[in-house]
């Protein structure tokens, strides 16, 4: 009898071709560059995993093990990746714990020759020192950085609501839409609570949407001209590429181009 997949095994290579992957939409806004919510999401697949067999010394995530094995750097990669997109957010998108795994990447890459520091990070401690020596200040530098006394609640900004998903999707495919008029359909919440939400996810949506429209899905390689025109319209005017496809990988040896287009052809 063959052995059932778990969701985890099901979700790990479309998630992880989803965000350690270059596309070529992403090249039309910095806030396309990088998943950070299919990293996270693939984070989560990469946690599970090691916890179970930090627990119990097995897995039945028997496919995401191998992987693992595989890519021995990955999880580590997207720990650093996802603390820096969670600090790039600001407010409430990171915790202590967010903190201590920056300070440990500024300490490794300070230990580089020359020394080379994410430029998050080096906002990050200006913004901390900052707030620091302003002279109406009264937090201790363990406060600014959330490791004594911290009581701000966390958010996460990277997994997206699903009636906001559905909110943005019409935006796409609907001809002549408004946000206004969106909301009216979507029903309870008022024009504020769907148009700022909006805002806060509209480019891990619109990351996920092409990557499942046009890479995993049955689609052409672009949107048609009526959600291309919407993508516009209500994406800072971006204008997509005329084939949003394949780049490079940014873990995998691009060597194997090829190899990788297969695969995500299999994908579909």
């Amino acid at each position: 009898m063959d052995r059932k997949r778990t969701q985890d095994e099901i979700d790990l290579i479309p998630t992880f071709f989803g965000c350690m992957h270059l596309y070529s939409w992403q090249e039309c806004h910095d806030n396309l560059k990088f998943n950070f919510g299919k990293m996270k999401k693939l984070l989560g697949i990469l946690q599970r995993t090691i916890e179970n067999l930090k627990r119990h010394g097995t897995s039945q995530n028997v496919e995401v093990v191998e992987f693992i094995k595989k890519n021995p750097t990955l999880y580590q990669t997207l720990v650093y990746r996802v603390t820096l997109g969670q600090i790039q957010v600001g407010g409430g998108a990171f915790d202590g714990e967010n903190v201590r795994t920056a300070m440990e990447i500024f300490t490794h890459q300070y230990k580089a020759n020359p020394p080379i520091i994410d430029p998050i990070i080096l906002k990050a401690l200006n913004d901390a020192f900052t707030e620091y020596l302003d002279p109406k200040n009264k937090k201790t530098l363990d406060h600014i950085f959330k490791q004594k006394d911290y009581k701000q609640e966390y958010h996460d900004p990277f997994t997206v609501p699903d009636d906001i998903r559905k909110f943005a999707h019409k935006l796409i495919e609907t001809k002549g839409i408004t946000k206004k008029d969106c909301a009216e359909l979507m029903g309870e919440g008022g024009y504020d609570y769907w148009n700022d939400n909006f805002e806060k996810y509209k480019w891990i949506i619109l990351n996920d949407y092409l990557f499942e429209k046009c890479i995993l899905g049955k689609a052409p390689t672009a949107p048609i001209p009526t959600y291309r025109k919407n993508i516009t319209r209500f994406w800072n005017k971006i204008v997509l590429p005329e084939r949003c496809e394949y780049v490079e990988s940014l873990v995998v040896d691009n060597r194997d181009k090829e190899v990788i287009k297969r695969t995500l052809q299999d994908l579909r």
